[in-house]
């Protein structure tokens, strides 16, 4: 009898462990129109332009799906 209690064997390339704390954070469902929601949106875009030092001369647009999901 197989046992279905530990994870999957994930075989493919990159890291795929997600942790706990990014799993429970999961869990909780946001709705593109929901204000919190686009103010963590609001906040994660401004922060990634801090990185690159933009100046205003650049936006982020996040784009849901894998990581390899430009390739596909």
């Amino acid at each position: 009898m197989p046992n279905f209690t530990r994870d999957p064997i994930l075989l493919t390339p990159g890291p795929l462990t997600t942790s706990l704390q990014t799993k429970a954070a999961m869990l909780r469902d946001w709705g593109s129109w929901d204000s919190n929601f686009n103010t963590v949106t609001r906040e994660v875009r401004e922060k990634l332009l801090g990185v690159i030092e933009s100046d205003g001369a650049h936006v982020c647009v996040p784009l849901q799906g894998s990581g390899t999901f430009a390739v596909e």
